[in-house]
């Protein structure tokens, strides 16, 4: 891949692959702040060893999903009782 730097106000930034020839990214200082801050909350960007960030994502996503479940279970546990219908008295 090869990164080219037009000379511009924006920070431009073009990067095209060595394979295809064609542009696979291209970016400016602004969209790259974004990236970096998505990767930073999302995808725990700010730990810098990978094992150790997939791990805690694991963690994080299955403790999420986990909390969920038991919120539908306690939704099904927590639900008001019927009362079966009373027969009628009359007659």
């Amino acid at each position: 891949m090869y990164r080219f730097d037009p000379t511009d106000r924006l920070g431009t930034r073009v990067y095209v692959s060595t394979v295809t020839g064609s542009v696979t990214r291209l970016t400016d200082d602004e969209k790259q702040w974004e990236a970096n801050v998505f990767i930073f909350v999302h995808k725990f960007g700010f730990i810098p060893n990978k094992g150790l960030r997939d791990w805690s994502l694991v963690a994080v996503t299955g403790s999420t999903f986990a909390v969920s479940l038991l919120g539908v279970l306690l939704f099904f546990l927590t639900q008001p009782r019927r009362k079966p219908p009373k027969p009628d008295q009359a007659g």
